[in-house]
């Protein structure tokens, strides 16, 4: 058995054998020297006797007093150390550190979420149920173009009021244009559309024809007028004015037709001409009165 040989004053003891004590008793040894450095019994004991929950606080001279722990955190005679009510503030906690599941169900309320925080990314899919928008908060702003589709429209929704059509009116400018036995634009008849969607163009036009013959003959003056379209006379439908014999003809001569435009820009134009035929002496004149010569359209989709 190895002889210690005890040192008051709190030093570390001095061993006669130290190769027969453990390791770790010397370290032990050589930490307590290090808290209680230059502490003494007498000190110890003016301390007074201890109490329940109190920690030996030692100050600047010495040795304090025994002291209840105060301020955010107590202390109790088991050892348990509790943290008081709303002691924990923002600076106390770390980056990250309050994760989902630390969060209580519905703890955070509407005023702890800040103004502008939600965004679209928060967002679940699906989230937004229609009980969550709020009475005429969808304003125009919010609908993406061409999002209000056919199906969207309930059934006799789109009053006359709401219908904003593509309709006009085409005037010609001409005063007079002489007829010749090939078509002529009509001045003034000239409109270019571009529709949105494939599209039904109706066209309700009027043409002021004149004819006139000068000798009683057999020879015939017949003045027709027909729509164009991108440059392509549109022949079945057409007006027609004729005069046999000697005479003028002066009148308005109506015609219909219904063009298929596609999704993009169209030139529609009205054109006139005369046939001659017969024989006989004199030759039929013809003219188109601009004046009187106009046209209504109405497009609408297909």
């Amino acid at each position: 058995m190895a002889h210690v040989t005890p040192h008051f004053g709190w030093h570390t003891p001095v061993l006669a054998e130290e190769a027969d004590v453990p390791k770790d008793m010397l370290t032990l040894a050589e930490e307590i020297e290090d808290t209680v450095h230059e502490l003494n019994v007498e000190e110890l004991k003016n301390a007074g006797a201890g109490d329940a929950g109190k920690l030996l606080v030692v100050g600047p001279g010495g040795i304090n007093a025994w002291k209840a722990m105060s301020g955010d955190a107590t202390f109790s005679s088991a050892g348990a150390l509790t943290i008081g009510n709303e002691k924990i503030s923002t600076l106390k906690l770390a980056a990250l550190a309050v994760t989902e599941a630390i969060l209580a169900g519905e703890a955070v309320s509407e005023a702890k979420i800040k103004a502008l925080a939600v965004t679209a990314a928060k967002l679940a899919a699906a989230s937004v149920e229609e009980s969550k928008i709020k009475n005429l908060a969808v304003s125009t702003a919010k609908l993406a173009e061409l999002c209000v589709t056919e199906g969207k429209i309930a059934d006799a929704a789109v009053t006359s009021r709401k219908h904003k059509p593509s309709t006009g009116v085409k005037q010609g400018t001409a005063e007079f244009l002489a007829l010749t036995e090939a078509y002529q634009d009509i001045a003034g008849t000239t409109l270019e559309i571009t529709p949105a969607t494939a599209s039904y163009l109706r066209i309700w036009a009027t043409f002021g024809f004149s004819i006139q013959h000068l000798f009683a003959s057999v020879r015939t003056g017949e003045a027709f007028g027909i729509c164009n379209l991108d440059g392509v006379d549109q022949l079945a439908q057409y007006a027609h004015c004729g005069q046999v014999g000697q005479g003028t003809h002066l009148g308005s001569h109506p015609m219909q037709t219904i063009l298929s435009l596609s999704a993009a820009k169209h030139t529609i134009k009205l054109r006139s001409k005369i046939v001659i035929g017969g024989a006989g002496e004199g030759t039929p004149a013809g003219g188109c009165w601009g004046f009187r010569t106009h046209y209504m359209y109405d497009l609408v989709s297909q």
